[in-house]
């Protein structure tokens, strides 16, 4: 046999299969982490379209409930008399009624169910709901009530005349009396300051509250929470564009004309960063800084500033913000990245205080207004 004479052959295979076998598990390691991220990504869109079909319809149910009751109240006070007919049964009290039998009758009572009244009226389709006088005059005492029925039966009949002969009042003309005009002074209303609409968190919902005292995925911000965010920076700073909901950019046909700020949602990161344009350039706050843009990132900047670049793409800035230490304040970082691009010598790359950022924008949203996020002290 011959024997192979170069040196170190036996290792050299084991480290070429060690390779392989380690290159194999890597693929493997790869294809798996694609698989969860998209089922994560899948989940997360599966939640996000449930919430966005069951919130519509509670609301709408409740503002359905809401005009019943009132128009129940409003039909009370009118007081209205006239007669409703409502579907009565139609068991077995229909199958006496075809029959021609008299349920009050001996005979028929007997093979009448029990708990069932003794006399129901022939019709059982219809009945005639009780008015306000049939109310009223159930609750009088029984010889009121009685003395009452009796009154309404002689009328009925026409023995008892209630008429009145008509008494002729002769017209008199009445000359018409002058009155001099009153100069009535201009009375000065002052001036009403109008309710702040955001006082007091009576635009946050149980459920947002719920979300912005959260950790965990719990914590994470939703579009309402960033709409009302941005709506706040819109109202407080001016010379400004965006500040949209971020449903908005993913319409071909928005764009903005002059300096701008927005926040995006990155559908497959689930993840939210900040965007500025600024001296024909377009800088990139983002919490979790890889520098490089989904493709949904990268349709919304196309998008939205396509008129005032040429190329959007290619006139990025990413700056070197401060990064978040966790997976769900990245809401909160977006918000405070946008109100330092607004901010007269606003900072966005400065430090934040990560533990008191997100209490900070509850109670910004509480008052309504948004003021500057705390900031480690640089030393």
């Amino acid at each position: 046999m011959r024997m192979h004479r170069r040196p170190h052959y036996g290792q050299r295979l084991l480290v070429k299969a060690l390779s392989s076998s380690m290159s194999t598990g890597s693929k493997f390691l790869t294809r798996l982490k694609e698989s969860y991220r998209k089922r994560t990504t899948l989940m997360g869109n599966f939640f996000l379209a449930m919430k966005s079909a069951t919130v519509p319809a509670i609301r709408s149910f409740r503002l359905v409930t809401r005009k019943r009751r009132q128009d129940d109240v409003i039909s009370q006070d009118r007081g209205d008399k006239s007669p409703t007919y409502i579907v009565g049964d139609t068991g077995s009290t229909s199958s006496i009624a075809k029959s021609g039998a008299n349920p009050a009758h001996p005979e028929c009572a007997g093979d009448a169910h029990e708990g069932l009244p003794e006399e129901r009226p022939r019709d059982s389709l219809k009945r005639k709901a009780s008015t306000t006088e049939d109310i009223q005059s159930k609750m009088l005492p029984p010889a009121k009530r009685a003395a009452t029925e009796n009154f309404s039966d002689l009328c009925r009949e026409g023995s008892l005349d209630l008429k009145t002969p008509p008494v002729e009042i002769p017209s008199m003309e009445i000359p018409p009396m002058e009155t001099p005009p009153v100069e009535t002074p201009p009375v000065e209303i002052p001036p009403v300051e109008m309710p702040n609409f955001w006082s007091h968190g009576n635009n946050l919902s149980p459920e947002q509250l719920f979300i912005l005292r959260s950790t965990g995925e719990a914590g994470m911000l939703d579009d309402d929470i960033i709409g009302m965010a941005q709506e706040l920076l819109q109202h407080q700073f001016e010379g400004f564009d965006g500040l949209q909901p971020p449903a908005v950019l993913l319409v071909p046909g928005y764009c903005v004309l002059q300096n701008a700020v927005q926040i995006h949602y990155d559908e497959e990161r689930v993840h939210w960063l900040t965007t500025c344009f600024k001296n024909d350039q377009i800088l990139v706050a983002d919490s979790i800084n890889t520098r490089k843009l989904s493709p949904s990132i990268r349709q919304q900047i196309i998008n939205m500033y396509g008129v005032v670049v040429d190329e959007p793409l290619k006139h990025l800035s990413f700056l070197n913000v401060d990064q978040q230490k966790n997976c769900y304040d990245c809401g909160v970082f977006a918000t405070a990245f946008a109100y330092e691009f607004l901010a007269d010598g606003g900072d966005p790359t400065a430090q934040f205080q990560h533990q008191e950022i997100r209490a900070h924008l509850l109670s910004c949203l509480k008052n309504g207004r948004i003021t500057a996020f705390p900031k480690k002290v640089r030393k």
